[in-house]
Parts: C-alpha cells; sequence; structure tokens
C-alpha cells in the first residue's frame, strides 16, 4: 500500500491551518461588530486542526528523530507549549466576552489573534524549513510510511 509519506502529511496539515489562521488575521486586522462571533467560529476551526496535528507529531512523528535533533526538536516542544498557551489565554477571553465586548476585550481579542497567527506561522516555517526538510533527507520511503501508519494511529484513537 502507498501513503502519503508523514512529512508531506504534516505539510498537508499546515496548509490546513495557515487557510484559517490566515482568515483569523484578516479578522483581526478589520474588527466588525461580529468580531467575537468571528474569532469564535475561526479559532473553533484552527483549534480542532492544531490539537490532533500536534498529538501526531509529539506522539509519532518527533520521538522517530528526536535521537538525532534533540536541540531543534526541544525548541519544536518549545514552540507547540507556547502556542498552546496562547490557545489557552484566547480559549479564556473568548469565553468571557459577550457579543457585544467592550473597547479593551476588542484590543485583547485583536492582540490574541495576531499572535497566534504569529507563533503558529513562525512554527510551520520552522518545521517545514528545518525539521522536515532533515526527516526527508534522513528517512527511507519506509520509515516515512512506517511513521505515516504510525500517525494515522494515533488520528484514529482520538476519534
Amino acid at each position: 500500500m502507498s501513503l502519503t509519506p508523514a512529512s508531506d502529511m504534516l505539510r498537508a496539515d499546515h496548509r490546513q491551518v495557515e487557510v484559517w489562521i490566515d482568515r483569523l488575521l484578516e479578522v483581526a486586522k478589520r474588527p466588525t461588530p461580529t468580531l467575537i462571533t468571528d474569532v469564535r467560529h475561526i479559532f473553533g476551526e484552527i483549534h480542532s486542526l492544531t490539537s490532533p496535528h500536534f498529538t501526531k507529531e509529539e506522539s509519532a512523528f518527533y520521538p522517530r528523530l528526536r535521537p538525532v535533533l534533540p536541540d531543534l526538536l526541544a525548541q519544536m516542544d518549545e514552540q507547540h507549549a507556547y502556542i498552546r498557551e496562547v490557545e489557552d489565554n484566547l480559549r479564556e477571553l473568548i469565553a468571557t466576552v459577550g457579543d457585544e465586548p467592550s473597547d479593551r476585550e476588542l484590543t485583547e481579542l485583536v492582540r490574541f489573534s495576531v499572535e497566534l497567527f504569529d507563533t503558529v506561522q513562525h512554527h510551520i516555517v520552522d518545521e517545514e524549513d528545518q525539521l522536515l526538510r532533515v526527516a526527508d533527507s534522513q528517512l527511507s520511503p519506509e520509515e516515512q510510511n512506517q511513521l505515516a501508519e504510525a500517525m494515522k494511529t494515533v488520528e484514529i484513537q482520538r476519534d
């Protein structure tokens, strides 16, 4: 059976996440009366993509490469932790803001939305330019397929 290589699976996840973080940035740049509703919806989509993506990376992909790239994987772990922190902050703010946010709440929504965009985009670039490039050169097609299978198993277990 021919599978999509694990690295390409992660790249495909990144493209999906980028669609939604781009939407979040667009909404944040032009706050409207529907900002809170828009951010709630978009953030929900982002989180529904990042959560399983991080799980696949942390439980299958990263452990395979950690012996070869311990410093880089430590950096990726830190980035995941920071993204989760920003997501938590945005989730908390969304939960407490009413449908008609104050000016201060609007400012915070915009700030956390932009911060989430920046941190996720930075992580994607780092991961693709560094980690996935090394994975592509170091892992055989069989290893990529084994990782892809492991990542699919993680995905199924989450459902």
